[in-house]
């Protein structure tokens, strides 16, 4: 009882909607690279906006997709800080050819999972990282060493200048695990008025980075874990669970779907067997069968896009022993306010 009055708390103080569950967050800040200082900044939060109004009255609607990419990079293998360089490289060659030269779209938003500490400076040195998006830690900076990747393996990447959004949040939340995981949350608050796929006001959308535990492990709290982030992605009526779910069992195929989740790829792609979703096991032969492993779950939004992306080589190693996965969810957006 007294967890669940001090999120309530904690929400209120940082203006930020909680459910009113146990699950007491940690919040942390952005940051971004400043050309002047030539250092990592905290970046600041916006003040909370007025409520969108549930009737639009607006006549010029048009269709927004928010592009996220998920992608276990492999914190055990050698060289992390080298093979995550080359990852990093090879968004702008994806970019190029998934939406033609002239128009080279990076993710909104990058969720890395498992980022080998000796990996995070190479990471914030990276030219594409440090024009274009926010960071959710950087490591010993700035006097720090308790950020996202120092806690939980794990890093939230947020497009700095998108027309669309502004990032209005940053927390994390422990999941019961063998392996002290936690979700990694970001808010980001639409420019414009919005409807959800059920047709709601949307103004705020919340996404949840994870890196989940084996439903082998036993006991298995994997349903518990994908309730707890679903309480706080339904708190503000839209949301996406992404990352790495470790889905190897049977009980996996539909777990989401029994929550009340949208599994983007099945929503998509059903069972074909050729576009199969695979992102762990297809590079080489692995002790488990090849498997759908990073999935994205969605609350009121729909998946318009998911695609595997491919993991290439630096130094005949390859970059992790996950493919990406890149999906697009689409909602309407009301141009001029509501």
């Amino acid at each position: 009882m007294f967890s669940a009055l001090y999120t309530k708390c904690l929400g209120y103080v940082h203006s930020v909607p909680l459910p009113p569950c146990n699950s007491s967050p940690q919040f942390l800040t952005f940051y971004e690279y400043s050309e002047e200082s030539l250092s990592w900044n905290m970046h600041p939060m916006p003040p909370p906006p007025p409520p969108i109004s549930s009737e639009h009255t607006s006549p010029n609607t048009s269709s927004a997709k928010l592009k996220i990419l998920t992608w276990n990079v492999d914190a055990f293998s050698k060289n992390p800080d080298d093979r995550l360089s080359a990852l990093l490289l090879s968004l702008e060659a994806h970019a190029s050819i998934a939406y033609g030269r002239g128009d080279i779209c990076y993710p909104d938003v990058l969720l890395l999972q498992e980022v080998h500490p000796k990996a995070l400076p190479a990471l914030l040195a990276h030219p594409l990282v440090q024009m274009h998006y926010l960071v959710s830690d950087v490591g010993g900076q700035n006097g720090r060493n308790n950020g996202s990747v120092a806690q939980s393996g794990m890093l939230t990447l947020v497009h700095r200048s998108s027309p669309l959004f502004v990032p209005a949040a940053l927390y994390m939340i422990s999941l019961p695990s063998h392996k002290d995981r936690v979700a990694l949350v970001c808010d980001l608050l639409l420019r414009d008025a919005a409807e959800t796929a059920d047709g709601k006001a949307l103004q705020r959308v919340r996404i949840a980075n994870v890196h989940l535990d084996s439903q082998k492990v036993k006991p298995s709290w994997r349903r518990r874990r994908l309730e707890i982030v679903m309480e706080h992605l339904q708190v503000v009526g839209a949301g996406i669970v992404m990352g790495d779910f470790h889905a190897v069992s049977p009980e996996d195929e539909r777990l989401s779907q029994s929550l009340g989740l949208e599994d983007g790829w099945a929503t998509l792609h059903g069972q074909d067997r050729k576009n199969n979703g695979h992102t762990w096991g297809v590079q080489k032969k692995e002790a488990l069968p090849p498997g759908r492993r990073d999935r994205a779950a969605s609350l009121n939004l729909r998946a318009a896009r998911a695609e595997v992306v491919k993991c290439g080589k630096t130094n005949k190693t390859f970059w992790s022993d996950h493919c990406g996965l890149w999906v697009e969810f689409e909602f309407k957006l009301f141009k001029g306010g509501p």
